[in-house]
């Protein structure tokens, strides 16, 4: 039975920042299992821990700021909580903080932040990243994924969603908006810049731990 929610801000360093969305939920919830923490399952023929991660962190990419919750069937302080997780996670994975959170109130992710540092500089410059934010709208193709038939390719203006972009030798940052209607992605940018995906990669080199996300702000 559901008696407390906890929400965890974790960071995600080192090798295990290649485990995938999915497979960083069973470590969570292994890792509380081992930790005896009384994390409530859901109902039905196959219950699974009631944990959920509330944006997926793509493959390859460490982040300070990912963001869980957890139910729980006992109360159990938040401070308490952290420790005893942070004690079963695998070395890469680190509890920042946690707090105690309504629970009838579920967060999302409103803002992201990434940072990526290049071996070699790129071809833009900071007054590209200020032209294209200087202008009404940057529209970049998107694949269009379907569950059955054929994918097909379709225009998105990405430009609401940007709300900051700075280039400046070998470091880009940017600020993505997370809204209910969707978001954009971080080799869109790269697109709007005039960059091809070979060109990325050729400066970036190794993806690594270059890259680095920070979830800005929650709702």
């Amino acid at each position: 039975m559901f008696k407390q929610r906890i929400l965890v801000q974790f960071s995600v360093r080192g090798d295990v920042r290649f485990v995938s969305h999915h497979d960083l939920m069973r470590v969570m919830g292994r890792a509380a299992r081992r930790a005896g923490l009384p994390v409530s399952m859901s109902e039905g023929f196959n219950p699974r821990p009631r944990i959920s991660l509330l944006l997926a962190r793509g493959v390859g990419v460490a982040s300070d700021g990912e963001y869980a919750e957890f139910d729980l069937s006992e109360w159990v302080s938040a401070g308490e909580f952290a420790r005893r997780l942070n004690g079963q996670l695998p070395e890469g994975l680190r509890v920042e903080s946690a707090e105690i959170a309504h629970p009838g109130v579920r967060h999302r992710v409103v803002g992201i932040g990434y940072r990526v540092e290049f071996r070699s500089e790129l071809p833009v410059t900071e007054s590209d990243a200020r032209r294209l934010m200087e202008s009404r709208e940057v529209w970049v193709e998107r694949e269009r994924k379907k569950a059955h038939g054929p994918r097909g390719m379709r225009r998105i203006d990405i430009r609401p969603f940007l709300s900051d972009l700075r280039v400046a030798g070998r470091v880009a940052e940017m600020s993505l908006v997370v809204s209910e209607t969707g978001t954009t992605r971080v080799e869109e940018v790269w697109t709007a810049l005039g960059l091809n995906e070979e060109g990325v990669f050729a400066a970036l080199s190794t993806i690594g731990n270059e890259i680095e996300k920070a979830v800005l702000f929650l709702k």
